[in-house]
Formats: structure tokens, C-alpha cells, sequence
């Protein structure tokens, strides 16, 4: 049965109770960022033929910055210096917990509407004031009732992707994927809003 339905999918992800995924459209919030969507001609699966592009989503991004500063890339991760955002607001570091490298007191981090308080991290993408920012409640895992960890992962020295955005960071994000115009329109939290996924 064919239903004539435009080539686009709406996906929004709760942190709790039931999320959107809407086939061909459907409804929205405002305002939405737009960036283009990124073929890669070389599939990242495990099992593809030769010259099948991927059938993963991707995005340009241009750079990163954490709390408004540029971060430096280097290899395979991200470094801040020694001024970094998280000792300015007195967050306390503790050892790491596998599989995550950087772990931090829980009762030195506020918690506030949009998840524990740290400083955000923006992926600059291209566009004039292009970019996608991740707050606390989407960079921050909570371990136990005393420690949070940044929650990314090294993907190790040989990945088939640079960077994979997990569903930890698309928790109440509005994602719009047009596969008609190559875009996509999101909405970085909807948590700023006071909205979420299972209620819009």
C-alpha cells in the first residue's frame, strides 16, 4: 500500500514517558534551526557492498565550543585549558568510571530546569548562527546518587564514524529530518520551553 506520504520523519525522544516519531510531517515547534544534511558515499555499516553510501544521518560540524569558548580538537577528543568552565563553577572532579573519562562530585553540581548545571556545549554548525547546544540533562549521566559523568565515549582509535550523537543527547530534542530538501530542522531542548516529548 502506497500512502503518498513526503520523505521526511519527525523524531522526539522523552526522558521519560512516550515520544514522537512521525512519518511524512506532522507537527512541529518554533523556531527551528536548520542545517544540511550530509551524504557520506561510503557505507558505515558492518556488512555493505562496495560503493553503497551510508544510511546513517549526517550533519557539518564546523566547531565545538564549551560555555561560549572555542574548544581545540585533538586526535580523537576534545581539551579545554587550563581555565576550563567546570573549575570555575566549583564543579569537583572525581576518578573515572568506565566506560566515561570525566566523573564529578554529584553535590558540587546545581541541578536547575534543564538538568544538572555545567556549562553547555555547542556544535557550530554552518549557517549564520547555526548551532546545536547540549545542556546538563543531555551531557551529563548520572552513575549513582554521588558521582555524574560527562557522558561521551571514546570510540576508540579506529571508529567508522568521528562522532556519533548518542540518544543521551537527543533526549527532548526536536528532530525534523526532510529527506525531500537534504535538511534538518531541530530544536535543541525543548526543556527551555518548559515542553517536552511526550507532551507536545
Amino acid at each position: 500500500m502506497k500512502l503518498n506520504l513526503p520523505n521526511k520523519f519527525t523524531l522526539c525522544l522523552p526522558s521519560s514517558g512516550i515520544g514522537k516519531l512521525l512519518i511524512g510531517g506532522g507537527k512541529s515547534v518554533n523556531p527551528l534551526k536548520t542545517t544540511p544534511l550530509i551524504i557520506n558515499p561510503v557505507s558505515t555499516g558492518v556488512i555493505f557492498s562496495q560503493g553503497q553510501p551510508s544510511d546513517e544521518y549526517f550533519i557539518d560540524v564546523k566547531s565545538i565550543s564549551v560555555d561560549g569558548k572555542s574548544v581545540s580538537v585533538k586526535d580523537t577528543y576534545f581539551t579545554i585549558d587550563k581555565n576550563g568552565a567546570a573549575a570555575d563553577m566549583r564543579i569537583k572532579s572525581v576518578g573515572s568510571v568506565v566506560p566515561f573519562r570525566a566523573c564529578f562530585r554529584s553535590g558540587s553540581i546545581r541541578r536547575g530546569l534543564l538538568g544538572p548545571v555545567v556549562p553547555t556545549i555547542d556544535l557550530v554548525l554552518g549557517g549564520n548562527d547555526v548551532y546545536w547546544r547540549i545542556e546538563g540533562g543531555n551531557s551529563m549521566v548520572e552513575i549513582d546518587r554521588d558521582i555524574m559523568c560527562l557522558g561521551f565515549v571514546d570510540g576508540g582509535s579506529r571508529p567508522r564514524t568521528s562522532v556519533v550523537i548518542g540518544v543521551h543527547q537527543l533526549e527532548e530534542n526536536f528532530l525534523e529530518f526532510d529527506l525531500v530538501s537534504s535538511q534538518l530542522k531541530f530544536f535543541s531542548s525543548l526543556l527551555v520551553q518548559n515542553k517536552s516529548c511526550s507532551r507536545i
